[in-house]
């Protein structure tokens, strides 16, 4: 009888063990790095910004269909980066932000579906990113005090179907006549991400904000939160 149970004991943890393993061939986890990069036409010329970020994206197996033997997956999404910076000069400075659900800008862009298509795609690959009418086209954004957050203004925002928001068009507002968007393209790259975005938001800004965010209402905070989206995700490559 002893050894019977130590048997059926042995069965059982094998059957585990043989099932954990199973369930780790069926987990999925996909990787890309993707350049953004935003064009402004001004009357000086063609400016110019760019950003490299990271997308992480883990499917982990939570369970089995019973009709059809199909995994049930529970899905990480990690991004790592920062915003498109434009400096125009004495005209100002145009930030396109970042926030989590910049995991999508590839599938979007190139018009892809499913992570694995998007981590397929070849290095160099390139197109640019149509913001017409598209809900999910970066935020722009820029500071008529630079060291001051509370001074953010929207630049612009394509029609944000989520909450109903209108089309934001600002450039020529804020910077002058002439400056307006030509372009958002997407790149596959291998190149490191970038880590640029602190050249242009100093540590009197960073003091400002910290102070400003302790004191602000929680309307306040709702109102500007989603227009201070700098960076995302870890801070080193590697």
């Amino acid at each position: 009888m002893k050894y019977g149970f130590m048997t059926l004991a042995l069965v059982l943890i094998a059957g585990a063990v043989a099932f954990a393993a199973s369930q780790r061939e069926q987990d999925k986890v996909y990787s890309w790095r993707y350049k953004m990069t935003v064009e402004i036409e001004t009357p000086e010329g063609i400016r110019s910004g760019s950003a490299v970020r990271e997308v992480d994206i883990t499917q982990k197996v939570i369970g089995w269909s019973d009709v059809n033997k199909k995994p049930h997956y529970s899905t990480k999404r990690n991004v790592s980066g920062e915003a498109v910076v434009v400096d125009l000069g004495e005209r100002g400075k145009i930030f396109a932000l970042i926030d989590d659900r910049a995991y999508a800008d590839v599938l979007r862009a190139f018009d892809v579906t499913g992570y694995e298509n998007a981590a397929k795609l070849p290095v160099g690959s390139k197109t640019e990113f149509k913001c017409d009418g598209h809900p999910y086209c970066p935020k722009m954004v820029t500071f008529t005090d630079m060291n001051d957050p509370k001074t953010v203004k929207l630049v612009y925002v394509d029609k944000t179907y989520a909450n109903g928001q209108d089309q934001v068009d600002s450039f020529e507002e804020y910077f002058g006549g002439g400056v307006r968007l030509k372009s958002i393209t997407v790149e596959m790259t291998e190149e490191s991400i970038t880590q640029k975005i602190d050249e242009y938001l100093t540590d009197e800004y960073y003091e400002n904000f910290k102070e400003w965010w302790q004191e602000a209402s929680l309307k306040e905070k709702m109102l500007k939160a989603d227009l201070l989206q700098f960076k995302i995700g870890r801070k080193n490559d590697t």
